[in-house]
């Protein structure tokens, strides 16, 4: 017999619709990514949704959402952007259902939300640290996803965070526009040391970093797409990665790209943890933090608090998520942070 889901959580990106949906109970009975390239035109949205939504049996739940696509570069700005997805959503879930996650207005209906677009726009991280916020009161959050990391302190229980939006939180370092997927080397490095020599890199989009984590072995073929449009296989990435350099696949061996590879995840890394620190700056008395991980990367914040020497908690694992739904939701929390929260808060 099919649970009867009491909320579904939607997390709207640019690249991928995630969906987390709980039962009467609370327990999460269903969480995933979706592709949705919204720089193709909406049409990709209004499908999933309207699929999702049948294939689940969503009409009785309430629908919880928040979203990152706003700035998909088919909108003239971020209002348009809120209100256009506001309203596919609205059209395709029932907007009588459906409530919206915002920063200070908490949650609200879709006539509100399109009224308080900036509000509503990119908070998806903070969804997730409420969420967390409510379980361990003084943590420092790291979500690294495809595209972007979030570094979220939590501090007396409450999301600490010194800016809210976009701008703000790029000059607070507690947001990082790079991640494990998506992200283009060049964003990552420009310069660096291969097969015993320094040289300059290629300033092309010819790899991203899921080429990087393919090849040491840190990512699974994932819904993301590659640059070329061609396979995933470690030969296919390290002949995109080669080009990075000036180079073909036969001009060196797998081993070769793979610690070309590691050169780069390296310099990535290097680059959250130095972030971080900057965060935690702030708080004097932050030594006794734990790390929450959260996200596709989240093996990167793992690995940056055994460094740091912080105890090291995962998202998953600290909202009790089943066995079977552990790592998609690490991967989509802010979904999951909605379908739980909603159900006490809404």
């Amino acid at each position: 017999m099919r649970e009867v889901a009491a909320c579904a959580g939607w997390d709207i990106g640019g690249a991928h619709l995630k969906l987390a949906v709980a039962d009467t109970r609370g327990r999460l009975i269903h969480v995933g990514q979706y592709s949705c390239p919204l720089w193709r035109g909406l049409n990709e949205l209004d499908l999933q949704l309207s699929r999702l939504h049948r294939r689940f049996r969503l009409r009785e739940a309430l629908h919880l959402v928040t979203m990152t696509g706003e700035l998909a570069d088919i909108f003239a700005d971020r209002h348009e952007g809120v209100q256009t997805l506001l309203r596919v959503a609205g059209r395709r879930i029932g907007a009588g259902r459906l409530r919206v996650y915002s920063l200070r207005h908490g949650w609200c209906d879709v006539r509100t939300a399109v009224r308080v677009p900036l509000e509503v726009a990119s908070a998806n991280w903070h969804a997730t640290a409420a969420s967390v916020a409510g379980i361990v009161p003084e943590a420092l959050l790291v979500d690294i996803g495809s595209t972007t990391t979030d570094i979220i302190p939590i501090h007396n229980g409450r999301v600490a965070a010194r800016a809210s939006t976009d701008a703000g939180r790029l000059r607070t370092g507690e947001l990082l526009y790079t991640g494990v997927s998506r992200t283009p080397v060049m964003a990552v490095v420009r310069r660096m040391k291969f097969r015993g020599v320094w040289q300059n890199m290629t300033a092309e989009q010819f790899a991203n970093m899921a080429d990087v984590y393919r090849l040491i072995g840190n990512l699974r073929f994932g819904a993301d797409e590659t640059a070329d449009g061609r396979g995933k296989k470690p030969r296919d990435c390290a002949r995109r990665l080669a080009r990075m350099l000036g180079c073909d696949l036969r001009d060196a061996s797998m081993r070769d790209w793979r610690q070309a590879a590691r050169f780069i995840a390296g310099a990535q890394q290097e680059g959250v943890m130095k972030e971080m620190n900057r965060v935690l700056s702030v708080f004097p008395r932050s030594s006794g933090w734990p790390v929450i991980g959260a996200g596709a990367g989240r093996f990167i914040a793992r690995r940056l608090a055994k460094r740091l020497r912080r105890r090291y908690l995962d998202y998953a694992e600290l909202v009790n998520a089943p066995r079977r739904w552990r790592e998609p939701a690490a991967v989509c929390a802010p979904a999951v942070a909605l379908a739980l929260m909603g159900r006490t808060s809404c």
